[in-house]
């Protein structure tokens, strides 16, 4: 029998020199991001760039976005409040636009960041993008 993914979602994680763009919720700070709609995108990619223009109301286009990870959540017996087989997708980026529209949302420094961050998934894809961070910006100094 073959596991089917029953839903998709997607998480930005944004890089603006020293800050990291975040959500409040509920449950503590969180990157901007929420659940693949098949009528509205055509992407993972492009839900992701939804959600953060719907959550903060900065708009950074899909191309932008590179793929840091994705994390599959599976129901077990131990853990019935999970969303049963969930795939969720992190894409990181940077920018130089620093107004954000929407009150939960803010620049948070990243170490204060990486203190609240809800989850060991959201932890483990922030440490990538922001290794992917330096990575990049070395390369692009090397080349210039």
């Amino acid at each position: 029998m073959s596991e089917q993914i029953i839903s998709k979602g997607a998480n930005a994680i944004v890089f603006n020199d020293d800050k990291v763009l975040a959500i409040e919720t509920t449950k503590g700070l969180a990157f901007p991001g929420g659940t693949f709609e098949p009528d509205i995108d055509n992407s993972l990619a492009q839900c992701c760039s939804r959600e953060l223009l719907e959550e903060t109301g900065l708009k950074i286009p899909f191309q932008a976005l590179q793929p840091v990870l994705t994390v599959y959540t599976r129901t077990t017996p131990r853990n019935p409040n999970h969303s049963p087989d969930f795939m969720d997708t992190y894409y990181f980026t940077t920018t130089r636009e620093h107004t954000i529209l929407h009150k939960n949302a803010m620049w948070v420094g990243q170490q204060v960041l990486h203190t609240f961050l809800g989850n060991a998934a959201d932890k483990w894809a922030y440490d990538t993008a922001q290794r992917m961070v330096r990575i990049n910006l070395r390369s692009t100094s090397v080349q210039s």
